[in-house]
């Protein structure tokens, strides 16, 4: 399971353009709130959360996630994230990278949401490699069926995140579909 960690200056880690698409990415999503600063909107987690559950919604509820100023409750808001959803995606955040976004690090956020869009990307993959392979009734992944996620797994420059040697990801669970809480 890859450990997301921060760097000295986690702003040096980006190029312009891939904030562009990391920005535009996040501007793609409809959330709840929002977006004027991007460290502190997603200081809570709730947005994170938000985004997860536009890839998995059977993965995550967000009554779990309550929107926060203090940070004893961001901190809880985060440990569930990371407990309950990024451990399914194959990751978790370290106890420094939670205290950097809870406190609005500059730069933090935007490793993290990498992370996040890498792991929501070939989790969606596997996802549809696995209903494929079930219809046509058998077949491995061969190496080069890979998404490009899975080729680069690492913070730009592969700065700051350890490579993912695994290759894979934990399975998400199959939630029926039309749960209400």
């Amino acid at each position: 399971m890859e450990q997301v960690k921060t760097t000295g200056n986690d702003m040096d880690d980006f190029d312009d353009a891939e904030l562009e698409e990391l920005y535009s990415w996040i501007d793609g999503i409809p959330l709840s709130r929002p977006k004027r600063n991007i460290a502190r909107d997603f200081s809570d987690g709730v947005l994170v959360a938000e985004i997860v559950r536009q890839y998995f919604p059977q993965i995550i509820q967000m009554h779990n996630y309550s929107p926060a100023n203090s940070t004893p409750q961001k901190k809880e808001n985060w440990n569930v994230l990371n407990r309950k959803v990024f451990t399914k995606l194959g990751f978790e955040l370290g106890d420094d990278v939670m205290r950097d976004v809870i406190t609005a690090k500059p730069g933090v956020i935007e490793k993290v949401l990498m992370m996040l869009r890498t792991k929501l990307n070939r989790a969606e993959w596997e996802l549809k490699k696995q209903t494929q392979t079930k219809s046509k009734g058998g077949g491995g992944r061969k190496e080069s069926d890979k998404p490009e996620a899975d080729q680069y797994m690492g913070s730009p420059r592969g700065k700051g995140m350890k490579q993912d040697t695994t290759r894979g990801y934990a399975r998400l669970p199959k939630y029926p579909k039309t749960q209400n809480y």
